[in-house]
């Protein structure tokens, strides 16, 4: 029964192992499991330690408990006790005992136990936490001085002294110079991708100018060759690909806009973009860029390029988190999704505040330069693409209208579920399969909109009083603030709310949302009983104070309207066989794209929403476990405990500014590593995308930092970094 049981769930662990690292995965996949089904009763902190066994530590669990067998077997799942208690191979061993782990968790468990059982220790003091923020990378770098050195004939440029004094220190003479042939192909393969040829090796060995080599590193720098070489470095940082992975036949497999994401690295690392602008295009070209500027709107493709997970939003915005606080700053953030950082200092709280800012923004299809519709083969494309737009837009709106007249018809349910919104599934998590299913995003759109009106709305000010009352207050105060003559109170909604007078909120509700029924009801039936007469249907109900509370329901603002434009996100408010209609329509404008032989560039943006919900903490990483509201706002660690929240739409153009800051002491030091890294094979710190507290020191610490500064103080010049780093005696 048990090797049958490990058979069957084989082809899992392909899935399991995918993880970027041991601990990645344990974090990920195992350490919650255990804290939200096991510690209660195996933990340190459990009340009742069942079976004398822990499961909170590396050494308890290869302990075991009182039956004195091991709990698991380092890189052995089958002679693992663990595995066998939560595989159900057993029945009499059957763990949790109320009822089974799901197949993949049990797989993740089963990889794991194979990758060794890493078990990164948690029982961290708090004021390590502390200590953390003295870690070296999170300090500014300082201005260090030239050391001096023994031989100063051997430097060629500044950066040699570092690498000569600590040689000299350690009693080791620096290597002999390479000679001319070794240098021009250690150069062209560097910086071009490429053999140098034959002419032009001889050419340079015969070159006995003292600037040649000087010259060769500019000419190599300023070929076209160098920024499609050096782009692959940097599409390597950013996860680059031309498909989505896996994504349920519901889109395009292939990304339409990757290639024009490829060209404009290439074109930028050639044209020398000063690194800050490289990095805040690629979060805010949306904000940044001019209208004569649209070819940097293609460096988006940093943020929408990822993999799509299937279309889990969560899993993408960790995706984006991860390849932004990595790839820039070298900082493993998104460790921070189920629980604070074990080991830097990222609380949870952080992880969220960035998850706002992607939250908050949502992907639009964009052509980058539309083309001259006087070019015969361009008007095919543009002709056959505003068919499709066309299926795709008539089909929104019709969905749109039928989504409108069902809420209409279910404004009391709505209005009814409206205290509790905050309880209710974020818009990340949950699928509305059918269309009488409560939907989540309109029962908040319902509460924001009832909120915004504020105390002094004819329809809901006297909801927004009684709503911060107790249900003694209510009782007392109910009749005073009905007919409280500067009280500008709808009659119809007052003579329902006065027989009887409310004694709790909830009769409030019910009596606000027994009218907005009821003059939904009216309308309907003074429509039929038009179409049944022949006569003209009416434009407005007769009753005045009725027709007040009519507007609210069709105005342009009304929760129950939907935004104009189809955006990836407004699928939210649709049930899933509309979703998957609409998906489907985009899947045929992007293969379009692809396929057409004159289709221009296009791009997908991050775009601002116009209202966005605040971002929750999700409890140990789950989105049907909402916690409380954060801001958006950059990194504590990087920013200070007085910093202030974003203010400018969604925050990603002033996280922007904040990663590509002179004064962020990550951003410069981890571009001028990796740079160093392409160049000899190894980087000054030897984890190119972690510099936390768990990465080794750098060998040279004082040369890091000079570099970084220098960096910063050369204009961000990547192509400066290059000469620093190509003409020194070191290099060569």
């Amino acid at each position: 029964m048990k090797n049958f049981f490990y058979i069957s769930i084989a082809s899992m662990l392909l899935a399991s192992f995918a993880a970027a690292t041991p601990e990645d995965f344990f974090e990920q996949k195992i350490r919650p499991v255990l804290v939200e089904h096991c510690y209660a009763c195996h933990s340190h902190a459990a009340e009742e330690l069942k079976g004398g066994f822990h499961l909170d530590s590396a050494v308890a669990l290869q302990k075991g408990g009182a039956s004195g067998k091991a709990a698991l077997v380092p890189g052995n799942p089958e002679q693992s006790l663990l595995l066998e208690a939560i595989s159900y191979a057993n029945p009499d061993l059957q763990m949790p005992p109320k009822a089974a782990l799901a197949p993949q968790v049990v797989a993740d468990f089963q990889a794991w136990i194979q990758q060794g059982a890493p078990f990164p220790e948690t029982d961290v003091p708090l004021d390590l936490m502390a200590e953390a923020r003295k870690h070296w990378a999170f300090q500014r770098p300082t201005p260090k001085a030239l050391p001096t050195v023994e031989n100063p004939a051997w430097p060629k440029t500044d950066m040699d002294h570092f690498i000569l004094a600590r040689l000299e220190a350690q009693g080791i003479q620096p290597a002999a110079q390479a000679d001319r042939h070794t240098l021009i192909r250690r150069l062209s393969y560097d910086l071009l991708g490429l053999p140098p040829g034959p002419d032009e090796v001889e050419a340079f060995i015969n070159d006995q100018e003292p600037d040649a080599y000087a010259k060769l590193v500019d000419r190599y720098l300023a070929s076209p060759r160098y920024g499609e070489h050096w782009a692959r470095h940097w599409l390597d940082v950013a996860r680059y690909a031309d498909t989505k992975g896996y994504v349920y036949g519901r889109e395009e497999f292939t990304f339409t806009h990757s290639h024009t994401y490829r060209d404009w690295v290439v074109g930028a690392l050639n044209n020398d973009m000063p690194y800050d602008r490289f990095i805040r295009l690629q979060l805010a070209a949306d904000e940044i860029a001019t209208s004569e500027e649209r070819e940097d709107l293609a460096a988006m493709g940093f943020l929408t390029l990822g993999q799509r997970f299937l279309g889990v939003k969560t899993d993408i915005i960790d995706d984006r988190i991860d390849v932004v606080t990595r790839g820039f700053m070298g900082l493993t953030v998104n460790c921070a999704r189920c629980h604070d950082h074990k080991f830097d200092p990222v609380p949870i709280e952080d992880y969220y505040a960035l998850y706002g800012v992607f939250s908050a923004s949502s992907e639009r299809l964009t052509p980058i330069n539309p083309q001259d519709l006087e070019d015969a083969q361009y008007a095919v494309f543009a002709e056959e693409m505003q068919k499709r737009e066309k299926k795709m837009h008539d089909t929104f709106e019709a969905k749109s209208r039928a989504l409108e007249t069902r809420l209409r018809a279910q404004v009391a349910r709505y209005i009814k579920a409206t205290p509790s919104a905050d309880s209710l599934p974020t818009d990340d998590f949950y699928e509305i399969l059918n269309e009488d299913d409560l939907n989540p995003t309109i029962v908040r759109r319902w509460a924001t909109y009832i909120k915004q009106k504020g105390e002094a709305d004819p329809i809901f000010g006297i909801w927004n009083q009684f709503a911060g009352l107790s249900k003694d207050e209510i009782q007392q105060q109910a009749q005073a603030l009905l007919y409280q003559p500067t009280n500008p109170v709808n009659i119809a909604l007052r003579t329902a709310l006065s027989d009887p007078l409310p004694r709790s909120f909830d009769d409030i509700v019910i009596a606000y949302a027994t009218v907005f029924k009821a003059v939904d009801d009216q309308w309907l039936l003074l429509q039929e009983m038009a179409k049944t007469d022949g006569g003209e249907a009416p434009a407005a109900l007769p009753d005045a104070e009725r027709e007040q509370i009519r507007q609210v329901m069709i105005a342009p603002d009304s929760p129950i309207r939907v935004p104009d434009g189809a955006s990836v996100d407004l699928e939210r408010m649709f049930a899933e066989p509309a979703r998957v209609e609409l998906s489907n329509l985009q899947a045929e404008i992007d293969r379009w794209i692809i396929s057409a032989e004159k289709a221009p560039p296009y791009t997908v943006l991050m775009v601002d929403k116009p209202d966005p919900t605040p971002p929750r903490i999700f409890h140990r990483g789950d989105p049907a476990n909402p916690g409380p509201v954060v801001p958006r706002q950059f990194l504590e660690l990087l920013s200070g405990p007085d910093r202030k929240p974003f203010t400018q739409g969604s925050g990603r153009a002033e996280m922007a500014r904040a990663i590509a800051s002179p004064d962020n002491p990550l951003t410069a030091r981890v571009l001028v590593n990796r740079v160093w890294n392409w160049h000899f094979g190894r980087g000054l710190v030897n984890t190119p995308s972690d510099f936390g507290t768990r990465s080794e020191a750098p060998s040279h610490p004082e040369l890091l930092d000079w570099l970084a500064l220098k960096f910063v103080e050369e204009g961000w010049s990547i192509k400066a970094l290059h000469r620093q780093i190509l003409l020194s005696a070191t290099y060569q």
